[in-house]
């Protein structure tokens, strides 16, 4: 599979969807909702953005492991920050024409390893771009 090339076009998550896939998660899965600091919510939400901007040649796997990261170590929330990290990369990925290929099961693994710091960021994105394909766009 060749690389997934560069884009200006991204599609980012903004605060209102992160907060209710951080409800949503936490009303099928439990946990408190909350929010722990407003500023590492807009952290969290900008760090794909402020890696396309220092990185303009990042790629789908690399945005889409910066918006893990920036849910997983910004804490954002009292509860759901792996939870919602791995549906902002999913929806990233989505909202931008990939799907994520890998069992459910190797996701959790693969997030509970970044958040341990087992693996770094840039692990994080070799993985997406192994574990993603093309979606295609006569389904959609």
């Amino acid at each position: 599979m060749s690389r997934p090339q560069p884009t200006s076009g991204w599609r980012f998550l903004d605060r209102d969807l992160a907060l209710v896939i951080h409800e949503e998660i936490l009303a099928a899965h439990g946990g408190r909702v909350g929010i722990v600091s407003e500023a590492a919510l807009a952290s969290a939400i900008l760090h794909p953005r402020d890696v396309q901007r220092e990185e303009p040649r990042s790629d789908v796997g690399r945005l889409a492991a910066a918006c893990a990261s920036g849910f997983i170590r910004s804490h954002p929330f009292v509860h759901g920050k792996k939870r919602v990290g791995l549906l902002a990369m999913e929806f990233f990925l989505t909202e931008n024409g990939y799907d994520l290929t890998a069992r459910d099961e190797d996701c959790f693994i693969l997030i509970e390893q970044f958040a341990n710091r087992e693996i770094d960021e840039e692990a994080l994105a070799a993985w997406v771009r192994g574990n993603i394909q093309p979606r295609d766009l006569r389904r959609s």
